[in-house]
């Protein structure tokens, strides 16, 4: 009778040991998944301020960390409210202040194209998106942009650009030599033909079925091209549907 005992006994402190072991790993993964949590939102806040801050800043150039932050934040959070509210009406007013001067500032021109074409990327059905970027950054090239008033009745000199019937960049120095369809991506080679390094290029493409209906996008880019250096793209395509595809803009950052 002793033993049995014992052995119950035993067998009740071996539950209790495991029930409060495995409570413990509970509390455990649940601080665990808080503090990822938490460590996300400040990521986002650390990302929106240097958004914030780029945008707003009177800066004439961004820097690359700028530049991706930008990116990120609107790719992840494009639906949150202080995205498509306010950091959206603060690009807005900037581009509208930009492009309303008495003149622009050349040097400010890449700056402004990149966050007009990012927040047209991503808010492609928007009045003021289209506005901006289309009707006006795509139908305007850096270099017929004046210094200053005093500038415009003076001659000036720009760079020459390369003659050809290939898709390039606004200021025609990226180059679209080939591209095809290759196991799911979609490859290609784009030059830079000038003698300046981009610091940040992206290719998008659009994707379309057999009715030949748009069923997607994708992109790719690449840091530090290099002067009169090539790279070589590789694009996923990730909707199964595709049949064809249109490269539609190569966008440079110097």
């Amino acid at each position: 009778m002793g033993k049995r005992w014992n052995w119950i006994v035993g067998i009740c402190l071996c539950g209790m040991f495991l029930f409060v072991g495995c409570g413990k790993n509970e509390v455990s993964n649940n601080a665990q998944s808080t503090e990822i949590k938490l460590t996300q939102e400040e990521q986002f806040k650390k990302d929106y301020e240097i958004c914030k801050n780029a945008i707003a800043s009177n800066k004439t150039i961004l820097e690359q960390y700028e530049a991706i932050a930008i990116e990120k934040v609107l790719k992840e959070n494009t639906n949150r409210n202080e995205v498509k509210n306010d950091l959206f009406n603060l690009a807005m007013s900037k581009l509208d202040e930009y492009f309303k001067s008495s003149w622009k500032d050349v040097e400010k021109f890449d700056k402004m194209q990149y966050i007009a074409s990012q927040f047209y990327r991503f808010y492609p059905d928007n009045e003021k998106t289209k506005e901006f970027y289309v009707d006006k950054f795509l139908k305007t090239s850096k270099n017929t942009i004046n210094d200053s008033p005093e500038q415009s009745n003076t001659q000036t000199t720009t760079p020459t650009v390369p003659t050809t019937n290939n898709l390039t960049s606004a200021d025609g120095m990226l180059e679209l030599l080939d591209y095809k369809s290759e196991n799911g991506y979609i490859v290609g080679t784009i030059r830079n033909n000038s003698d300046t390094t981009y610091r940040y290029v992206e290719v998008d493409i659009n994707l379309f079925d057999a009715n030949d209906n748009q069923v997607g996008s994708t992109l790719t880019n690449v840091n530090n091209l290099e002067p009169h250096k090539s790279w070589k793209f590789k694009a996923v395509v990730l909707e199964k549907n595709t049949k064809r595809f249109k490269i539609v803009k190569i966008y440079g950052l110097k």
